[in-house]
Order: structure tokens, then C-alpha cells, then sequence
């Protein structure tokens, strides 16, 4: 046969995949116009026996994947180890892997291409298996009109792989493989009339259903849908219903409470999260011509211009204001002074618009010259470069309940107001109408329209797209509205605090607590300011600029210093810190200032971290000398100090301000030896941890090797030559032979003394056996009556000696399906159960011990430094995360000062080509933070692992944030200076 098929399906499958494929198959049937790709993950070591599992199911030819070979109609292609597979005019390309060193997701590859060469023509399938490869080519196909089936992850073995793909399809079918092929064939046969045909609505009480729906959402999600219009939850909801295997809706809701992937499908479903770069290109042409010029001419110096993308999905608007924003400076030759706000209820969209990640073809509604410009190249896909990322801050927001921004210049919110009820579209435009400063505009989408009571705030400025400005306040909303708050330099953009509601408090409290605590300050476990005591309000200030409200940021140096170190001192430690004698600046005086820092519980004692909240007293000595008196000793009258005196005084105050920086100092160097002790303990962890996984690996490798051997030996050779075959090629393998009638036929030599077997056994009833394992005789005799028919059975057991082991129970076939016995095969768990239990132990505490620890560890290969293994602090120390870091060695190369370049690559070159350096290297240089900041960072590494030859193969570093240190000591030396200026003078 030459023609080519009409529609190909592809077949994504993974661990836990063999038994879905076979259910899958066994009710496929020939059609005449579709051909069958199956894409597994394969390891090269050994050789795939697909072909003979799957020939027993079906009768469809069965092909493995070679270059060039022509697809047929009612043919099956299974892909090789470590290949990629793609069609090109009905032909198959196989292509290596690309890099054996990247993850090989061959599905997505396979998908990817699919859909862009069958489009509507093709069907995707997801089957049980681990990871989430085939997650992003599910959506390619269902982008390019094509059909999704996915394994329910209740019932795969392994249920990442279907999870994934539910979470990333819009319309994705959820159905048991051995319901597919019928579903298949419905779609093959009448494409067009194919969703018409199966969707069929089952909320038949739609007021009974909602509220249920809303409650479900508003308990997992905290999210209420109750300001939605209920037609719009209907319609998701019945489409939901039409491709799921829920007979009504009672069903349907009970199934996704149950299942996380099926709950958060729904929820994106309701959300309606349809988005494109640019979309509406003439609205965004009226907004670059006619608002931005102006926007951008009349921002006053330093001061940001600030855009808000409300509802933004996955990200694509929210991009496509920054470019055209910042396209809009260069034109008029100023710096980029853009704040872009990006917002959206669901999680996993904020997640997907912040990693800035998009296929290649999703951007062709930009310009080739502005994707070059803002965007880099991956592996079909773009990311975007940090020129533009870095100028947008994502953050998860309910339009109905969360605090709103304020002061912004742009608020852009398109169709989605329509899907919400009156009452609800009025508060969220009212709010939107305080957050918007005098002039600013509101960007909506065509289908929307302005509340009667809120249009006189508005002058209408495009009535087809739906754009208005400001001309008028309304009735503030303060508590309502937020300012995005930093922490030391970091946008704080995944939660928005909220301060607990405190109940009006008697008069005598005030009296009370300046009693206690003349000056302090409340704070949580980030530093953040909740509350102030006393008359604590007169030694915090705000500086010009975006808000830092920590609380180390508002007092002044060096008390916030010894603030932002003590806080973390008092957490981990559980005590009350203490500082004496601080010499400060408080308003315009020179004051002896005491910093007690003491953590309060919270009613979680039983928690490890159970402290939530912190107070901070400040004790300030009565005794001050102004800055006046400092620098004009002389003019003091003798009625009160004498000049010698003042200036003995001043001396012992610079004693006193050289011992606290002293004493901050050894603090510092105190922790950096904490720190180093907590890096050799985790290298000894490492090191027991990889003995222990090449363990694991050698015994899981052993394993699938006597697996493999026995299950291809039982599927091709006779009775006779089996039980040849087997008993030469087992070794120490604990095998046992029953024949037809249930007896004891062959027993390999390892089983005598493992089991405490003798020869005179053989040819005893199988039903004896249970004498020496933990299995009843009944379990025995079901498990031989399922192998006789055909099936096969594992189960843990352990000998009567309570050695743990695993029971294969298989059916003993002559030829292909002629069955002449039962194998019972066997193997000891004890060194595998040994190796689990202290990889578990080891995993724990690696674990703990990378996301606890600021200081980050990396291992580098010598030869090409790039980076073996590294810590998850990465994030918290650069900025990046452990993903792009990882996948980037020459990330660091990229964001070094320059002017620290050569005395960097010097000490990288001296650590990785030194291999009798078994020291300690140290260098501090400066790396750019992701958010644009240079920090200054220690290295210290080592070698690591030699080769035979003595060569250096590996070497270990770890790296660990100095700025504040080196900041504080430079800040010192300059007061220092200054001090023996003013004096010595």
C-alpha cells in the first residue's frame, strides 16, 4: 500500500507506559487511512522488544523508525534510543539527539512538528509516565486544530506526564487508553462534526451545579466566582463535561476535588485566559502614536513610567507594553524608566509569563528587528533577554479582593470585565479609577464598556478600542491600593502582605507599652516594619525614591546594619540579641544607642520555625553631643566642658564607634566560619550521597538486565530451550520452573541456600513452596491460575527468614502464546531496601542543608567549567534561577564587572588547572544581580576529584554574599578618615 494516511496519531509514553500501550492497542483497527507513531523514552544500553509486546495485542504491522522510511496507512512506528523523530512529505526523519547531555524530550519534538504538518489532521496521546515531556507539543496540537487524549493520572502507574498535559490543554480528552481508538475513530470519521457529536451538556441544573463549583474554586483556589456572570461558568463548565469521563456534573466535580491536574484544568478553564503578543495590533499602533510619545515626554525626571497589565495570562501583553514602551524611549533619547506591574489570578500563568519563554511561531506579530532586540534564541523558542524582563514584575492578584497599585500612567484590563457581573465590573473600574494618577489611561478591551456611574471620571479618547483617560478623582480606596515594596533591592512580587486586623486597643495599652518599651519597632521574620513603639517614629526615615519599608532600611546606619544581622540571629538562635554602646546619628546628635532584639512566639510552638514576629528596642543614653559642638570644640563656655575635656570626650566616642564596628566585624567573621563549617559537612554529604546512588544505579541496572533477559526469553524460545537457556544464563539468579500440572520442574542453584531448598524438592507440588515464603498457599495457587492464563503478576514477599524479596510470577510460553508452566523468579531487596532507606536519609538532608544555607555550592568540570551540581540558593544570592543557571555556564562570565574580569578568570584558571591545589583559593569580585544591582561575591574552592593520572576532574567552590560586608567596612574606613580629619586637624 502507497498512498499516505490521511491522520497520523502520535503516542506519547513513558515509565509505567507498557501496560496503556497494550490496552491502548488491543482495541485498535485497521481504517485504511491512519498511521500509528509511538514515542518512548529508551535507554540506549539496552535493546527494545516493543515490537514483540505490542505483536501481541495487534495486528498492525509494527516498524522501528529508520531514516527515510515511508509512512503507510494502518502501520505502527516505534522511535529509537536517543532520537528525534519529525515527518517531511510523508516521510521519517530520524535525527540524533542533539546534545546527550541536555534531558531528551523526544515527544515534544514529535508533537511540535505534528501539528505544524498535519494540523487538524493529526491526534495526540498522552500515557502514563514520569516528567512533562509532551506537555508543551499537547498544546502545540490543540493550537493547530488537532485532538488531545490523555490517560487519566488517577489510574497511570506514573502520573506527571498525563498531569502535565492536562495543565497545559485547553480541550484535552481524559479517557482509559482502551477508550481512545473508539474516540480516535469517531474523529477520523467525521473531523468537522466531531465536537458537535461527543460534547454533550450535563449540567442539567445549573443552579444547582454553580455554587458547588464556586465553593470547590473558592476552597482551593481562595478565588470567588461568585462575581461571575453564571451563563460564563455554565458554558466552561458543560465543555468541561463534554470531554470528560464524568457521567453529570455531581461526578465531574468530584473527580477534579480528587485530582489536582483535572481541579486546575477547570480553574484555567474558568478564567478564560485567551491572550497573543499584540493582540489587537491597531489598538496597541493607537496607543504607540498617539499616547506613549506623550506619556514618555511629560515623565519628570527619576521618576518611573508605571503601566499596570491586569488579568495578563501568560504574560504576552504585558511584553508587548514593554517594547513598545521602551521603543518609545529610544526615540526620544532617554533612558528606560519603565515599571510594568503584571498581574493575573492563576499561579501557573504568572509562573509561565515570568519565565518569559515562548515558542518560536507565538511571536510573529513582532517585528524581526524587535525580536532580536528583546528576545534570545532556545531550542524552538525565544526567551526574553533581561532588558526587557527586568522592567516587568509579575505577581499573582484577584481583581476583587487583592490591593490595587497606585499612581500608575497605564492600566490595561481587556475583555474581561465582560465575564463579570455589574456590581462587580463597577468595583474593579472604581478601583481602577484610584490607582490611576490625573491623566492616566485605561485600556479596555472593544467589548467592554464604562459603568454609568463612573463615566463623568472619564474622557473618551477611542470608541472602538476602548480607551479612556482620567479627568477626574473618585472616592478613595486606600485600603485597597498597594505600592510594590522592595527588599533590599529585590522586587517582592509573589505575595502581598497583609496586615493583621488589630482591635481598637484601650488608652491605658499606648501608656502601657512606652512603659515597657520606650522606643522599638515590631517586625515579621523579613524585616518588614508592622508596628512602632514609644516614639520610635523619630529615628526611622524614608528616602526619595521607591519605598523600602524593612525595617534595617529605615533606621539609620549603623543601627539598621546591626538591625538586618541580628534579625536572623534571633530567629535562628530563639534569643533575645543583643548590642551595646552603638555610636549613631539620631536627629542631628551623636547618641550612645543599645539594640535588643528578641523573638516572639507564635501559638505554633510545635513548629520548628516558630517565631513570626520580632521586637526591637532601641536603648538611647541620655548623653549626646551635637555635630555643632563636635566641630567647634573651642566655642564651648568654661562654665560648662572645657575644650581638652569635649575633646576627650569625642575620642572615647570614637572608641566606642571603632569597638561596635570591631564587634560587627568578628560577628561577620563568626558566621563566615559557621557558614564554612556547614560547607564541609554538606561535600561529605555529597560524597556519601553519590557512593550511594552509584549503588542504587549498579543494583537497578542489574535488575532491568535479568528483567529484560527473562521477559525476552520467555516471549521466543520452547519449553526445553527455555529451561536451558535460563538455567545457564541465570547464575546466581533465584529462578524457579512449575510445569502444566503444578510441580517443581527446575530450581536454579541459588535457590537451595537461600531458600534452605534440597534437590529431593524438585518434582513437589508448587502449593509446598508457600512453606518458605510469607505468601499463603491461597495467594500461591490464585497467582498460578492468573500465569496459566495468561497473565502476569509481581508481588513483595520475603522468605521465611524475613529476607525481603520480590516475586515475578510468569506465564512459561512455548512459541508465542502456548502456555506450558509458570517461572517463578525472585530477587533479594535486602541491599536495595539498605540503599533506599539511606539515599532517602541523604536526599533529606541535602536537601535541607542547600535551601537552608545562603552560601551557594557548585561542582565544575575542570575541563569545561561548566557547572556539574548546584545548590537551589543560587536564586537568592543572583537572582537567576537554578534553571538558567545551570544550563548557562558562561552565565557568570556574562554578568561579571569587567574591571574584575582578568583577576576572575585568573582564579577560575588557578582552581581548575592546578592539580596539586588541594587548598583553598579565595577571590571577591562583582557580579551583577538579575535585578541589575553589582554585588560583591567570595569564592572559595578547592580541587575536588583527580583522575587516574592525576589529573584534576572536578573542583568544588562555593560562593557566598560579602556586599554588606565589604559596604560596612568601607563605610567604616571612610568615617574613620573623616573622624582623623576633623580631629587631628
Amino acid at each position: 500500500m502507497n498512498n499516505a494516511p490521511e491522520f497520523i496519531i502520535g503516542v506519547g509514553a513513558s515509565a509505567g507506559g507498557l501496560d496503556a500501550l497494550e490496552r491502548f492497542f488491543r482495541s485498535v483497527e485497521p481504517d485504511g487511512k491512519t498511521a500509528y507513531v509511538v514515542i518512548q523514552h529508551l535507554s540506549p544500553n539496552f535493546t527494545s522488544v516493543m515490537d514483540d509486546i505490542l505483536g501481541r495485542v495487534t495486528d498492525l504491522p509494527i516498524i522501528k523508525a529508520v531514516d527515510g522510511h515511508r509512512l503507510e496507512p494502518d502501520t505502527i512506528i516505534l522511535n529509537q534510543p536517543r532520537t528525534n523523530l519529525t515527518i517531511k512529505e510523508n516521510f521519517i526523519q530520524v535525527t540524533p539527539h542533539p546534545n546527550p547531555a541536555d534531558v531528551a524530550k523526544p515527544i515534544n519534538h514529535f508533537f511540535i512538528n505534528l501539528a505544524q504538518i498535519k494540523r487538524a489532521k493529526c491526534v495526540g496521546v498522552i500515557l502514563s509516565g514520569t516528567g512533562s515531556d509532551g506537555a508543551e507539543g499537547s498544546s502545540q496540537i490543540e493550537r493547530f486544530g488537532g485532538l488531545m487524549l490523555i490517560q487519566p493520572p488517577n489510574e497511570a502507574e506514573y502520573s506527571s506526564m498525563p498531569e502535565s498535559a492536562i495543565n497545559q490543554t485547553r480541550q484535552g480528552v481524559i479517557r482509559p487508553p482502551e477508550d481512545m481508538a473508539h474516540i480516535i475513530q469517531l474523529y477520523v470519521d467525521e473531523p468537522n462534526l466531531f465536537w458537535t457529536v461527543f460534547q454533550s451538556p450535563k449540567l442539567v441544573s445549573p443552579d444547582e451545579g454553580v455554587p458547588q463549583l464556586i465553593a470547590m474554586l473558592k476552597n482551593h483556589y481562595d478565588v470567588d466566582f461568585s462575581q461571575y456572570k453564571p451563563e460564563t461558568l455554565v458554558r466552561q463548565l458543560n465543555r468541561k463535561l463534554g470531554i470528560s469521563p464524568a457521567k453529570d456534573w455531581r461526578d465531574f466535580l468530584n473527580l477534579a476535588e480528587n485530582s489536582e491536574a483535572i481541579r486546575n484544568d477547570l480553574f484555567r478553564a474558568m478564567l478564560l485566559d485567551v491572550t497573543e503578543f499584540y493582540r489587537d495590533r491597531e489598538a496597541f499602533k493607537w496607543i504607540e502614536v498617539n499616547l506613549l510619545p506623550n506619556l514618555v515626554r511629560e515623565l519628570p525626571p527619576l521618576e518611573n513610567l508605571r503601566l499596570w497589565s491586569a488579568a495578563t495570562s501568560s504574560g504576552e501583553e504585558a511584553y508587548s507594553l514593554g517594547i513598545s514602551a521602551m521603543e518609545e524611549f529610544e526615540r526620544q533619547d532617554r533612558s528606560a524608566s519603565l515599571r510594568i506591574f503584571a498581574t493575573d489570578i492563576h499561579q501557573g500563568a504568572i509562573e509561565t509569563a515570568s519565565a518569559g519563554r515562548y515558542q518560536t511561531e507565538f511571536l510573529e506579530a513582532i517585528p524581526y528587528h524587535l525580536r532580536d532586540k528583546y528576545f534570545v534564541a532556545g531550542h524552538s523558542y525565544l526567551v526574553a533577554k533581561s532588558n526587557l524582563r527586568s522592567k516587568i514584575a509579575f505577581s499573582k492578584h484577584d481583581l476583587l479582593s487583592s490591593p490595587y497599585y497606585i499612581d500608575l500612567d497605564l492600566i490595561s484590563c481587556r475583555n474581561m470585565l465582560i465575564y463579570i457581573e455589574q456590581e462587580g465590573q463597577e468595583e474593579i473600574i472604581s478601583r481602577f479609577l484610584n490607582s490611576l494618577r490625573m491623566g492616566g489611561i485605561l485600556f479596555l478591551g472593544p467589548s467592554e464598556t464604562l459603568p454609568e456611574s463612573i463615566t463623568e471620571h472619564f474622557e473618551q479618547l477611542n470608541a472602538r478600542w476602548k480607551i479612556f483617560r482620567k479627568i477626574k478623582d473618585g472616592k478613595r480606596r486606600f485600603d485597597r491600593r498597594i505600592e510594590p515594596i522592595t527588599n533590599r533591592g529585590q522586587m517582592m512580587e509573589q505575595s502581598i502582605y497583609k496586615r493583621p486586623v488589630v482591635p481598637t486597643n484601650p488608652k491605658w495599652r499606648d501608656a502601657l507599652l512606652y512603659a515597657l518599651v520606650p522606643v522599638g519597632y515590631v517586625c515579621d521574620t523579613n524585616g518588614k516594619l508592622l508596628e512602632v513603639l514609644g516614639t520610635g517614629a523619630e529615628y526611622i526615615h524614608l528616602s526619595t525614591g521607591l519605598a523600602k519599608l524593612t525595617l534595617p532600611d529605615l533606621l539609620p546606619d549603623p543601627i539598621g546594619l546591626v538591625v538586618a544581622g541580628g534579625l536572623i540571629k534571633a530567629q535562628n538562635r530563639g534569643n533575645k540579641e543583643q548590642y551595646k554602646d552603638l555610636l549613631a546619628t539620631l536627629n542631628g546628635k551623636q547618641k550612645m544607642v543599645s539594640v535588643e532584639i528578641s523573638p516572639l512566639k507564635s501559638d505554633q510552638a510545635n513548629k520548628r520555625d516558630n517565631y513570626q514576629f520580632l521586637l526591637v528596642e532601641l536603648i538611647i543614653s541620655d548623653m549626646s553631643l551635637t555635630i555643632d559642638d563636635i566641630a567647634q570644640p573651642n566655642e564651648i563656655g568654661p562654665s560648662e566642658v572645657s575644650a581638652g575635656e569635649a575633646g576627650g570626650l569625642v575620642e572615647k566616642k570614637l572608641a566606642k564607634m571603632e569597638e561596635s564596628l570591631q564587634a560587627t566585624s568578628e560577628e561577620l567573621k563568626a558566621s563566615n566560619e559557621e557558614l564554612q563549617s556547614t560547607n564541609e559537612e554538606l561535600q561529605s554529604s555529597i560524597e556519601e550521597l553519590q557512593s550511594a546512588n552509584e549503588q542504587y544505579q549498579s543494583t537497578n541496572e542489574e535488575l532491568m538486565t535479568v528483567n529484560h533477559e527473562y521477559g525476552q526469553q520467555n516471549e521466543t524460545l520452547n519449553r526445553i530451550v527455555n529451561d536451558m537457556q535460563n538455567y545457564l544464563r541465570a547464575g546466581e539468579v533465584l529462578i524457579i520452573f512449575i510445569d502444566e500440572v503444578g510441580r517443581l520442574r527446575e530450581i536454579s542453584p541459588a535457590c537451595y541456600d537461600f531458600f534452605g531448598l534440597i534437590p529431593a524438592d524438585m518434582g513437589r507440588p508448587y502449593i509446598h513452596f508457600s512453606n518458605f515464603i510469607s505468601l499463603s498457599s491461597q495467594s500461591l495457587e490464585r497467582f498460578f491460575e492468573l500465569a496459566m492464563a495468561g497473565e502476569r503478576n509481581q508481588v513483595e514477599s520475603s522468605t521465611c527468614k524475613g529476607t525481603p524479596i520480590v516475586l515475578n510470577i510468569i506465564p512459561y510460553l512455548k512459541g508465542q502464546k502456548e502456555i506450558h508452566g509458570v517461572v517463578l523468579q525472585f530477587t533479594d531487596l535486602t541491599s536495595l531496601r539498605k540503599v533506599e532507606s539511606e539515599k532517602e536519609k541523604l536526599d533529606k538532608l541535602i536537601g535541607r542543608l542547600s535551601q537552608q544555607s545562603p552560601v551557594v555550592f557548585l561542582l565544575i568540570d575542570s575541563h569545561t567549567y561548566e557547572f556539574l551540581w548546584m545548590s537551589d540558593s543560587i536564586e537568592l544570592l543572583t537572582g537567576y534561577t537554578l534553571q538558567e543557571a545551570k544550563n548557562n555556564h558562561q552565565l557568570f562570565q556574562n554578568i561579571l564587572h569587567p574591571d574584575d574580569t582578568e583577576e576572575y578568570n585568573q582564579f577560575m584558571k588557578q582552581l581548575n588547572h592546578d592539580s596539586d591545589n588541594l587548598g583553598d583559593s579565595t577571590v571577591e569580585v562583582r557580579f551583577k544581580h538579575k535585578n541589575g544591582h553589582f554585588i560583591w561575591l567570595k569564592h572559595q574552592g578547592s580541587a575536588y576529584l583527580k583522575n587516574e593520572a592525576g589529573e584534576l576532574e572536578q573542583s568544588f567552590l562555593t560562593i557566598t554574599d560579602v556586599t554588606e560586608l565589604r559596604t560596612a567596612l568601607t563605610a567604616a574606613e571612610q568615617e574613620y578618615k573623616r573622624l582623623q580629619t576633623i580631629f587631628l586637624d
